[in-house]
């Protein structure tokens, strides 16, 4: 392995990072694709913990004589990157804003469908 000599942060930012990776990897490697999953709900964590990663590699290649020799992203891997990593700002609302509306969406559901799961309720 190269010795880049890090520095005791860069360590342990490095440590982070890795932990990130595997719990991601673990997390994935254990879906079931037979069944309904959440993994999209994953996108948004992805793309934050893949452009830190990225944002660190670059910062450490630019200050050590060794260098990771990893690919970085191209301008179109970099902008599906950021979209991915936008979407966890749910739609760049307060987070009011965003209650009254899933809200909003759960009393038209309920109204609709309410009748259906207790007839007792019915009016």
């Amino acid at each position: 392995m190269i010795d880049f000599n890090l520095k005791h942060v860069q360590r342990v930012a490095l440590y982070l990072i890795k932990s990130d990776l595997r719990c991601l990897y673990m997390v994935i490697n254990n879906i079931n694709l037979n069944q309904p999953n959440n993994s999209p709900s994953l996108l948004p964590y992805m793309g934050v913990i893949i452009d830190g990663e990225e944002d660190w590699i670059k910062v450490v290649n630019n200050s050590s004589r060794a260098k990771f020799e990893i690919p970085l992203f191209n301008e179109s891997e970099q902008m599906y990157n950021e979209k991915m990593r936008g979407s966890i700002k749910l739609w760049q609302k307060d987070y009011t804003d965003i209650y009254e509306l899933f809200q909003n969406a759960y009393n038209i559901r309920n109204e609709h469908f309410g009748i259906y799961i207790n007839p007792m309720q019915r009016k």
